[in-house]
């Protein structure tokens, strides 16, 4: 739980390797799953949990 709040930390406040302009006007306009695998190295947990999350299907329903 540690390393989660750390990592989240460095994400929201965009320290570290995130505070990089490029990073940062990029996490906009590219794909989510293209931005952390080139950004997520720093922040690996948050990049796993990225990856889970991006990778599930989406649904919607047909009403």
């Amino acid at each position: 739980m540690i390393v989660f709040v750390d990592e989240y930390a460095l994400f929201y406040m965009r320290t570290g390797h995130l505070e990089d302009l490029t990073c940062i006007s990029v996490m906009f306009t590219m794909d989510p799953k293209e931005w952390w695998a080139n950004v997520g190295a720093q922040t690996p947990f948050l990049q796993t949990l990225a990856f889970k999350l991006l990778g599930q299907p989406s649904a919607s329903s047909c009403a």
